[in-house]
This record gives C-alpha cells, structure tokens and sequence, in this order.
C-alpha cells in the first residue's frame, strides 16, 4: 500500500511525509523507504527473503524444542518465534544483552509453556548464530589476498 501510486500523487500523503522525515529516527526510516518507492521488485525480494528467514528460524526454534523435549505445538512456535525476533530487536540495553531472553521467557509464559524454555531456546540459538557467523572466519582466512600499496601519483 505504501508504494502504491495511488498515494503517492496525493498531496496529502506528500505533505505527511514531509513531516514525518522531521521525526528522528522515525524520518530516517521514511527517507530510507521512499528511495525505494520506484523498486517495488526489490521491496517484495526483500519481504520475501525475510519471510524465508523467520521461517527458517522458527523450524530451528522447533527442531531445538522437540529434542529438549519442550511441549510445545508446531503453531505456538509460529506465533511467539516472530514476535520474539522482533522484540529481541528493540536496543533496551547495551549490545541487546538478555533481551531477547525476557522476550522469549515473557512470550513462553503467554502461550502457557514453561517460560524458562523460552530463554533457554533463544540461548541456544544465539549460541548458534555465534558459532556459525566464526565459521565465517575460516573463509575469510582462506580466501584474503595480499594487499598491494597503490603506487604513488607522478
């Protein structure tokens, strides 16, 4: 909808944007958006690269409580794994330290699960997430090229 041209040619529309590209963070996130409104490919590309990952990590969430033996239906997991995510996102502390704990522990107690396994699940992923980004590593160092000092202009 927020692309739509329909929008777009009504001054009204125009004159709200004006105004919320002064609000901040919030204007950043509206000029960030607007340089894009004539890529809608690249917007669903996106959209749709994200709905792969969120599912990729909720089918993660559900491997790793089925084998901890966490009770909890394959919907559940669909439903607290993406609002989790998203919470875990918000900077409430420094480096996001045990946010995303709180957010899993809190969304686990709401669907009647144990809450602990919600920090403990979200634990474990980041625990992943950390080991498979140094894997990383090793390519960097197999794959780094000498630098060559760029000769001096005449």
């Amino acid at each position: 909808l927020f692309f739509s041209p329909f929008l777009w040619k009504r001054a009204w529309f125009n004159r709200f944007l004006e105004t919320a590209q002064k609000w901040g963070p919030v204007g950043k996130v509206v000029e960030a958006t607007m340089l894009y409104r004539h890529h809608p490919r690249t917007i669903v590309a996106a959209v749709f690269i994200s709905a792969i990952s969120i599912f990729g990590i909720t089918v993660l969430y559900f491997l790793h409580g089925t084998s901890l033996g966490i009770p909890l239906e394959k919907a559940r997991y669909f439903f607290v794994v993406p609002m989790g995510v998203v919470a875990s996102a918000i900077p409430l502390l420094p480096g996001g330290i045990g946010v995303g704990q709180v957010a899993f522990y809190t969304l686990f107690k709401w669907v009647g699960a144990t809450p602990e396994h919600g920090a403990t699940l979200w634990t474990l992923f980041q625990l992943h997430t950390i080991l498979f980004n140094c894997a990383g590593f090793l390519f960097y160092l197999k794959h780094k090229h000498k630098t060559h000092p760029i000769p001096a202009a005449l």
